[in-house]
């Protein structure tokens, strides 16, 4: 069985490490991923929640 975590954001300022343990359904495959990226603006943005109330931001963003 893969174990994989996810981060989620909780709320503005708090994140966890959601543990995980994906069965793909049918006409799913399960991709191993070795690296990944986080972006130096949308992930600190979001996890900042310092965006004014009516932006683009607030509507892109949801916790959690």
């Amino acid at each position: 069985m893969v174990k994989t975590f996810t981060v989620v954001f909780e709320e503005a300022k708090k994140v966890i490490l959601k543990e995980e343990f994906p069965s793909p359904g049918y006409g799913q495959i399960l991709v191993r991923t070795l690296k990944t990226a986080v972006s130096t603006g949308t992930e600190p943005t979001i996890l900042s929640g310092e965006f004014p109330p009516g932006s683009a931001w607030s509507n892109y963003a949801r916790y959690p």
